[in-house]
């Protein structure tokens, strides 16, 4: 049996507004951790993995 709610569009659109806000500074943080990250697997992804960790 389905049950429904009745959700404001005021609380909609501030989740939509978080859940778009999230989206970008996740986007943000990959793009940079993908610009400073090597090939996996070669030398200098090695070194820069020993590096990181050690922080």
């Amino acid at each position: 049996m389905a049950q429904t709610i009745i959700i404001p569009t005021k609380t909609i659109d501030e989740i939509f507004s978080r859940l778009d806000e999230l989206t970008k500074a996740v986007k943000k943080i990959s793009e940079k951790l993908l610009a400073e990250e090597p090939s996996y697997g070669s030398d200098k992804w090695w070194e820069w993995s020993d590096k990181k960790s050690l922080r």
